[in-house]
């Protein structure tokens, strides 16, 4: 079963699409940004992103959708060490998003050596709610691109996440890098695009001594009009099986 994945695997990989050039560096630090992905015709840069961070676009996962199970002792290393990437995409034809993610998971392959695999698991989750009123988001144009801007605070406690023209998945994707003890899912049937902005301390910060000046997600939640109720789902996940530091430029 598993030389059958790694054949598929191998497979795909040589029908994939690749970034014509592609350059990582660790991040120089301090950290201010967070998995910011610039998309200019066929340049591409992408600031502030950590190798769990890079399967996440790549995948278009969610954080707990993805299972370091099998790489236990990199965990620290995939969470924290941060990379920048600068690439340009073949051809003359401006990259699409999906584009992007294609050629960033060929990537991951060939210079992070990553192998995976996926399963379904059902797990105690968040479902996000929508109240009946929103105060918290204002309709956008429908047909703009979605873009959000992840920036610490000066305390570096609170994350100030602001979104342009997106949908609630980004925020239900973004939220699950603010709480930690279980998965978040949309529940909210909410369908439009819309503008608004997240002030929180992420619980890994906030832990079991708030500071003064923290504010929980939870209420930071509340005052957009929408709350957290804990259920369970069935959840897609993806294993990592094997991943290293990325090969030279």
């Amino acid at each position: 079963m598993r030389k059958s994945v790694w054949i598929l695997a191998a497979f795909s990989l040589a029908h994939a699409q690749s970034f014509e050039v592609a350059s990582i560096r660790l991040h120089p630090g301090p950290l201010s940004r967070m998995m910011v992905l610039s998309i200019s015709g066929t340049r591409i840069k992408m600031e502030g992103y950590s190798a769990f961070m890079l399967v996440m676009e790549a995948y278009r996962l969610k954080n707990f959708q993805i299972s370091l199970e099998r790489v236990a002792r990199q965990e620290e290393d995939l969470r924290t060490v941060m990379y920048d990437i600068d690439a340009r995409t073949p051809g003359e034809r401006p990259a699409t998003p999906d584009d992007v993610r294609k050629m960033l998971q060929t990537l991951l392959a060939e210079r992070f050596h990553l192998a995976v695999h996926r399963e379904s698991k059902e797990m105690p989750v968040y479902a996000l709610v929508a109240g009946a009123e929103l105060p918290g988001l204002k309709e956008s144009a429908a047909g703009d691109p979605c873009s959000f801007h992840v920036q610490v605070a000066k305390d570096r406690r609170k994350y100030e996440e602001s979104f342009t023209n997106c949908g609630i998945d980004e925020l239900v994707n973004q939220l699950g890098t603010l709480v930690d003890d279980r998965p978040v899912v949309d529940r909210t049937r909410l369908t439009g695009t819309y503008d608004f902005r997240l002030i929180a301390t992420p619980a890994f910060i906030n832990g079991d001594r708030p500071e003064p000046g923290d504010i929980d997600v939870f209420a930071a939640l509340q005052g957009m009009g929408l709350k957290l109720e804990r259920q369970k789902a069935a959840i897609e996940i993806l294993t990592i099986d094997r991943v290293s530091k990325p090969t030279d430029n």
